[in-house]
């Protein structure tokens, strides 16, 4: 149970170091590519894009629908991941 607790820390450490500044990223990514970050094979990619769209708030409407479709990820911290930007992005909507 410990070591299943500390992969899902670590997993979504990697996940949030995604939010960090990094020279270079000076716009914001398109609605399209998040989208697509959304539906990558790789799970690590979709909990970095969740990380992103969770602190960034972008397109909260447009994005918040594909948001929903990441609850029924196969892997766990996908979800979790879903739910926490879900409610990052109703406190985004007017």
């Amino acid at each position: 149970m410990r070591s299943r607790i500390l992969v899902t820390f670590l997993e979504l450490a990697v996940a949030w170091s995604a939010v960090s500044y990094s020279p270079g990223q000076d716009k914001e990514p398109k609605l399209e590519e998040l989208v697509g970050r959304l539906q990558d094979k790789d799970y690590v990619v979709r909990l970095k894009a969740l990380a992103y769209i969770g602190s960034m708030k972008p397109y909260p409407n447009e994005i918040a629908p594909h948001v929903i479709r990441a609850l029924k990820d196969s892997n766990y911290n996908t979800r979790a991941g879903a739910a926490n930007t879900l409610g990052n992005l109703k406190n985004a909507l007017p």
